[in-house]
């Protein structure tokens, strides 16, 4: 192999590597934001404001669909969305697994 060849694939691996890791970023700062939503939205449900708890439930219910959270936290916060939704109601009902 010369060294041109050589030079190519090494610049090659790291362009690669570096998409990679942009993308890997990316992902991560996504999912962040998705998290930093969701604790607005959960404080938005605790609001004395009628309308804003109204567009709290609002964006937990557009969060919870989204593919940018992992499972353990769609249930983290459908917990606390299902807590407080039964403080609101007074449901005595605690779905599964859950306490009151």
């Amino acid at each position: 192999m010369t060294p041109g060849w050589a030079t190519i694939i090494v610049g090659t691996a790291a362009v690669v590597m570096a998409i990679v890791t942009i993308g890997q970023k990316r992902l991560a700062d996504n999912r962040k934001e998705w998290w930093t939503r969701c604790q607005w939205a959960l404080e938005a449900t605790y609001a004395g404001d009628r309308m804003q708890q109204r567009d709290g439930w609002a964006v937990i219910e557009g969060l919870l669909k989204s593919t940018l959270a992992t499972s353990t936290e769609r249930d983290i916060a459908m917990h606390l969305a299902l807590t407080r939704y039964r403080r609101d109601t007074g449901s005595e009902n605690t779905g599964e697994g859950g306490s009151r």
